[in-house]
């Protein structure tokens, strides 16, 4: 089904905002976001957002050691719950932290998808992706 609605647009937005209610109702995710680099390589950006607990646009510089060791695995890392990244509140009353997870994503090529970021070229090729 998801297959099916995937290919019935070719609105990346809609496509990344279908991906995220699937994965959030599949592993029954609290919250799933998805920062992308800007155009210049030197911030990541909340481009979308499963519950939008975190306003979209919110930014965190590339350089944080956090994402720097997420870019540079091919594994889900685990993250703490109040990273920059993940944003995330403990509930009231509650004595356990929520769990999250970070992983990169891989960008597709886009002719119009630049980043001019020098040598480093993890923020060209990877997003982040936040699953709590």
């Amino acid at each position: 089904m998801l297959t099916h609605e995937i290919r019935s647009t070719l609105d990346r937005h809609t496509i990344l905002k279908k991906t995220l209610i699937e994965l959030g109702r599949t592993l029954g995710l609290e919250e799933c976001v998805l920062w992308m680099p800007s155009s210049k390589g030197m911030i990541l950006q909340l481009s979308h957002s499963l519950h939008n607990l975190i306003a979209l646009g919110s930014s965190v510089p590339i350089n944080l050691p956090i994402i720097t060791e997420v870019f540079n695995s091919a594994e889900a890392i685990r993250i703490p719950h109040n990273c920059p990244l993940a944003r995330v509140r403990t509930p009231v009353g509650s004595y356990v932290s929520p769990e999250v997870v970070a992983v990169r994503v891989p960008l597709l090529h886009l002719s119009n998808f630049e980043i001019d970021n020098g040598p480093d070229q993890s923020a060209k090729t990877y997003a982040v992706m936040i699953r709590v």
